[in-house]
C-alpha cells in the first residue's frame, strides 16, 4: 500500500470528517462520539480546520484516495511560558493497524511541531488501551501521570494516563 505524509490542508476537511467519523465507530477513545462527528458539515468543517491550522500542526497519511490517520499537535497556550508545550492526538483506521502508518504519521507531525517551536508533546490515552500506552513508549513518549475522567462515555467516566515525549 503506497501512503503519502503530508500536512492537511482545508480542501481535505471531507476527507477529514470521514476518517473521524470511521475511527469514531471503531473505538471508543475519541473525544468526539460518532453523533457529534455526524453532525458536522463540510463547511462547519472547513472552517473549523481553517482555525486550527493558524496554530496547530495536522498531518495526514492518504492511501488510495482517502485519509487512513491524522495526527495533530496543538500548542497548549501562546504564553511565552507555555508555548513549548503541545498536545498530540491521533486516529488511524482500524483496517491499517499495524502497517507502521501510526508510527510514520506521529513522527511526522512531531518533526514538523518541532520546527515550529514545540519542545514537549504531551497525550492521553486511555488507561485499558494497553496497545497505545506500548505504541507511545516504542515512539520514546514516557508516562508522566494519571488523568483522571478524561472521557465520560454513556455517563461512565473512563480514566487515562498522560505521555511526554521531550524534544531537544
Amino acid at each position: 500500500m503506497d501512503t503519502d505524509y503530508r500536512m492537511v490542508r482545508i480542501k481535505d476537511a471531507g476527507a477529514l470528517l470521514d476518517l473521524l467519523l470511521a475511527v469514531s465507530e471503531e473505538v471508543d477513545s475519541l473525544p468526539q462520539s460518532p453523533v457529534e462527528i455526524a453532525g458536522i458539515d463540510k463547511e462547519e468543517a472547513e472552517a473549523v480546520l481553517a482555525s486550527a491550522l493558524r496554530k496547530a500542526t495536522i498531518a495526514g497519511a492518504f492511501s488510495e484516495g482517502r485519509m487512513i490517520g491524522l495526527c495533530s499537535i496543538v500548542p497548549v497556550s501562546s504564553e511565552i511560558r507555555r508555548k513549548h508545550i503541545g498536545l498530540m492526538f491521533i486516529a488511524v483506521r482500524r483496517d491499517v493497524w499495524g502497517k507502521g502508518i501510526s508510527s510514520h504519521l506521529a513522527e511526522y507531525a512531531i518533526d514538523m511541531a518541532h520546527e515550529k517551536g514545540i519542545r514537549k508533546v504531551s497525550i492521553s490515552v486511555v488507561s485499558s488501551n494497553g496497545n497505545g500506552k506500548a505504541f507511545l513508549e516504542r515512539l520514546g513518549f514516557v508516562p508522566e501521570g494519571k488523568d483522571l475522567r478524561s472521557l465520560n462515555i454513556d455517563g461512565s467516566f473512563i480514566d487515562g494516563e498522560r505521555f511526554a515525549l521531550l524534544l531537544d
